[in-house]
């Protein structure tokens, strides 16, 4: 019984791809396989040489990409962190979006909005100079 078809064959080899054969243990060895379990009678694909040109890829480096920062909506304030928010935000954020009552909201652009740089602060725990730092940047926009 063959693998692939005519087509198939015809079709791996313009692309390039080697063809793969599976390698059919007896079936005694099928039967010692299931009485003893081991690593090495894990079934094996060898790659079929004689049938497909080996092929050359060539890896090009991309350069590095740098992430931009992202805006969310939070109250009265504009925050900008340097990566999207963990999926339960930093404890600090939670308790600052209970005392808004409304959660974060990511926003594609500040619009005439003072952003507020929470780079520093974009971690689990805060020091009392962190969280006196971030509260007087907060601070000015609440009363808008």
């Amino acid at each position: 019984m063959t693998m692939w078809t005519e087509q198939q064959t015809t079709a791996l080899d313009a692309l390039g791809i080697p063809r793969y054969q599976l390698n059919h243990a007896p079936a005694e060895a099928v039967a010692n396989i299931q009485a003893e379990p081991t690593p090495a009678a894990a079934p094996i694909v060898e790659p079929v040489a004689a049938e497909a040109p080996a092929a050359v890829v060539v890896t090009v480096a991309a350069p590095p990409v740098e992430q931009e920062p992202v805006l969310y909506q939070l109250g009265p304030w504009l925050l900008q962190f340097p990566l999207a928010l963990p999926v339960n935000y930093y404890p600090w954020l939670k308790d600052l979006s209970q005392f808004i009552e409304s959660p974060p909201t990511q926003v594609s652009a500040a619009g005439n909005k003072t952003i507020i740089d929470c780079a520093f602060v974009a971690k689990d725990i805060l020091s009392p100079a962190e969280k006196r730092a971030l509260w007087q940047q907060l601070k000015p926009f609440l009363n808008q």
